[in-house]
C-alpha cells in the first residue's frame, strides 16, 4: 500500500484529534473516574485503618473530607492536563462540580442543604482540592515557568 492510497486513521479515544484539540468527553470522563476512584480507594483504606486500630471515631469526618479533597485534586489535575488551556479554571470547575454534586445529593436525600461547619468544611475542601489540582497542573506545564 502506498502513501497516496492510505486513509488517515481516526484518533484513539482520549487522544487529541487531527486538529490538535482534545476529545473533551473522554477527558471529562477520565477526570471524573480518576477523582472518584482515588477518593473511593482512600475511603476504603481509611475504613480499614479505623477498623483495625483504636483511633477515635470523631476523626472519621475529617478523614473523609480529606479523601474527598484528594479526589477533587486528582480530578482537577487530570482535567487540566487533558484540556491544556486555562488550567487553573479547569481545577476550579472540578471543585465547583463536586460541590454541586454534594448539594444535589443532599437535596435528593430529602433534606435542605444547610451550610453548617461540617458541610462548609467539605465544600471548602472540594473547592480547594480541585483548584490545587489545576494549579499543580499549571505549574508543571512546559512553558508555564517564567524564563530568565
Amino acid at each position: 500500500m502506498t502513501a497516496k492510497n492510505s486513509k488517515p486513521r481516526p484518533p484513539r479515544p482520549g487522544r487529541r484529534s487531527a486538529g490538535g484539540k482534545p476529545n473533551l468527553v473522554m477527558v471529562l470522563l477520565c477526570s471524573f473516574g480518576c477523582g472518584v476512584g482515588a477518593a473511593l480507594i482512600l475511603l476504603a483504606i481509611m475504613a480499614q485503618i479505623f477498623a483495625h486500630t483504636a483511633l477515635s471515631l470523631d476523626l472519621v469526618k475529617p478523614f473523609a473530607s480529606a479523601a474527598a479533597a484528594i479526589g477533587a485534586l486528582i480530578s482537577g489535575y487530570v482535567l487540566a492536563n487533558g484540556v491544556r488551556q486555562k488550567r487553573l479554571l479547569c481545577g476550579v470547575a472540578c471543585g465547583a462540580f463536586y460541590c454541586l454534586c454534594l448539594f444535589c445529593a443532599t437535596a435528593l436525600r430529602g433534606t435542605v442543604p444547610v451550610l453548617d461547619q461540617q458541610n462548609g468544611t467539605l465544600l471548602a475542601a472540594l473547592l480547594l482540592g480541585g483548584t490545587l489540582g489545576g494549579g499543580l497542573s499549571a505549574l508543571g506545564a512546559p512553558g508555564s515557568a517564567p524564563q530568565r
